[in-house]
């Protein structure tokens, strides 16, 4: 992404996720209202005419099948991961840590009913600045928020834990990383810094969530690399089969759970969906800390 302005991306996600509302009731695995505020005048639009014409956009949306799945490929992801963040905090979880949060609005979306639940949400100055920007013009105050503004290209995340510390993150209590939407954007020596920063962040009892594509959606040509090559973030890093785990392992994390978009759809989606053409590539997946005994 460039430096001076907020992420493209993360705008189009968030208004995705928004967008839910014109699916049926049955597909609309996780409601956002706040997303369409992200992209400004386009998202308002969109929020005007998804409550005034729904049946026009799911007509749209029915002549542009690549475009229904990027809307349901949100809502699969959204909620899986809001799942576990909610059974992290059932199970005794008060850390929330968002690396590379963009838009994401968990702190304000979900009913988690612990008053001490802290997210903490670390992204660009640009993109970070925005989000605050218009969360305070709608007048909607995450409580459960910290920020932590930071510059990837210029800052050593090695300085992350100290920076989160600073901000009342106990490194010693279990953390929940979501870091969603993420990693095809980095580069590999990116990749390995930041697991190893999570390793250095995260207790025993932690976990982390990611979303990666597989690597070969990264080598061949598809619309969705030439568009996001287009607005300055462009594709750059995916793990093959059966690579995933051993790269978490030798960062200290133990996969636990890992699924792409088609297992996703047939579990979650009502069968109108559930075996729509989605691409493989996609994944979603969930590591647990190991206790490395020495």
């Amino acid at each position: 992404m460039r430096a001076d302005r907020p992420s493209t991306t993360a705008a189009l996600v968030a208004v995705l996720r928004s967008l839910a509302v014109v699916l049926p009731e049955a597909a609309q695995l996780s409601r956002d209202p706040y997303g369409f505020a992200f992209a400004e005048r386009r998202g308002a639009w969109l929020r005007h005419a998804a409550t005034r014409w729904p049946w026009a956009v799911r007509a749209f949306l029915r002549l542009n099948p690549a475009a229904e799945r990027e809307l349901l490929w949100m809502q699969l992801r959204t909620r899986i991961i809001d799942d576990w963040v909610e059974q992290f905090v059932a199970q005794g979880g008060r850390q929330v840590l968002l690396l590379g949060a963009g838009y994401d609005t968990r702190a304000l979306r979900l009913a988690c009913a612990a008053e001490d639940l802290v997210f903490y949400e670390v992204d660009h100055p640009s993109t970070q600045a925005h989000k605050r920007a218009v969360l305070a013009r709608q007048e909607h105050t995450a409580e459960r928020a910290r920020y932590l503004p930071w510059d990837f290209e210029s800052r050593a995340l090695s300085e992350l834990p100290t920076a989160l510390s600073a901000l009342g993150h106990a490194a010693e209590r279990p953390t929940l990383t979501v870091w969603e939407g993420v990693t095809m954007y980095l580069s590999p020596d990116a990749i390995d810094a930041s697991l190893r920063c999570l390793a250095a962040l995260s207790a025993p009892g932690s976990q982390l969530v990611l979303t990666y594509f597989d690597s070969q959606a990264i080598a061949q040509p598809n619309p969705l690399r030439s568009f996001v090559a287009r607005v300055g973030e462009p594709l750059r890093f995916g793990w093959s089969r059966g690579q995933l785990g051993p790269h978490l392992a030798a960062h200290g994390f133990t996969l636990s759970r890992d699924e792409n978009i088609v297992q996703l759809a047939r579990r979650l989606l009502p069968p109108q969906y559930a075996n729509a053409p989605f691409p493989h590539f996609r994944y979603v997946a969930s590591a647990d800390r190991t206790v490395v005994v020495t």
